[in-house]
C-alpha cells in the first residue's frame, strides 16, 4: 500500500512538473508576444 502511496504522489508530481513546464512555455511565448508588440508601438 505504501509502494501504490509513493507511485501515486511521484505521478502527481511528474505532471505537476510538465504542467509548469508547459505553464513556463506558455508565460515565455506571452512575454515574447507583448514584447514585439512593444516594439512596433
Amino acid at each position: 500500500m505504501s509502494g501504490d502511496f509513493f507511485n501515486n504522489t511521484w505521478l502527481y508530481l511528474y505532471h505537476l512538473r510538465n504542467k509548469c513546464k508547459l505553464l513556463n512555455t506558455l508565460i515565455m511565448v506571452l512575454c515574447h508576444s507583448d514584447n514585439r508588440i512593444f516594439n512596433t508601438k
